[in-house]
């Protein structure tokens, strides 16, 4: 899934499923001026930097890459599986930055059934020990079971990006002039509306490997977007970005 050029999905240039064979790599190359997100799904991957220190991202895990001014790294599988993961390519908010690099290691316990933040923003605190992209934008990851929902809130000027990775989800969009009692991101067993509530709009239905690109109504304070899970649950991907 490119979206090259006129495509691009505000600062969202690339997402990209591979998979990468026992022995495969990507000898040492250069990049500029981007962000780059890898998460493994299976297998695992090694990344040697520029410096030619070498770091093993085992499966369910994440490494990123600030590429700034310029800088060469390498990937490579030395395993003894297929690797499978996701990269993600966004376009910084500023050039010529100090590039950087960072595993990412994670347990599936920290994003059962929760939206697990593995990324934050230039938004975000720089002392909050949470890597950071170059962007104002977030990553987050989940695995949720059959009959929970993830809940996100979108301010004005906001796009959601969501990707499923492995099973199925529902998304709903309701445009609200108030929040409602959901926070602002969070996960919840799915309930049916109260009274007074407004109805849910717009729905698309994600199949593994579907995606759906969601902006914020500039007529509307709020956007609430559902991500309902399938009968055998959802894995999911989902990057909040600034409209640029």
């Amino acid at each position: 899934m490119f979206l090259p050029g006129e495509h691009d999905f505000g600062p969202l240039k690339v997402v990209n499923d591979e998979l990468l064979k026992p022995g495969g790599a990507f000898p040492i190359h250069h990049h500029n001026d981007v962000e780059i997100f890898s998460y493994v799904l299976e297998g695992d991957m090694t990344n040697k930097d520029a410096n030619g220190v070498s770091k093993r991202i085992s499966e369910g895990s994440c490494y990123h890459v600030t590429c700034g001014e310029g800088t060469h790294f390498a990937e490579a599988n030395l395993g003894e599986k297929v690797c499978r993961y996701i990269q993600v390519w966004l376009r910084p908010k500023y050039s010529k930055g100090t590039p950087s690099f960072g595993a990412i290691p994670l347990a599936k316990k920290n994003r059962h059934n929760c939206l697990l933040k593995v990324l934050g923003g230039m938004q975000d605190d720089p002392h909050g020990g949470l890597p950071r992209l170059y962007q104002d934008a977030s990553i987050y990851i989940s695995e949720i079971d059959c009959g929970i929902q993830c809940n996100v809130i979108l301010g004005k000027g906001k796009l959601l990006f969501v990707l499923c990775v492995g099973g199925s989800t529902i998304a709903r969009l309701r445009y609200l002039s108030c929040p409602t009692k959901a926070k602002v991101h969070d996960v919840e067993r799915i309930q049916p509306l109260e009274d007074g509530e407004p109805p849910w709009g717009q729905s698309e239905s994600l199949d593994t490997g579907d995606a759906v690109e969601i902006r914020s109504c500039d007529d509307a304070n709020y956007g609430q977007v559902a991500l309902e899970s399938g009968e055998s649950g959802a894995h999911l991907l989902i990057i909040e970005m600034m409209q640029t």
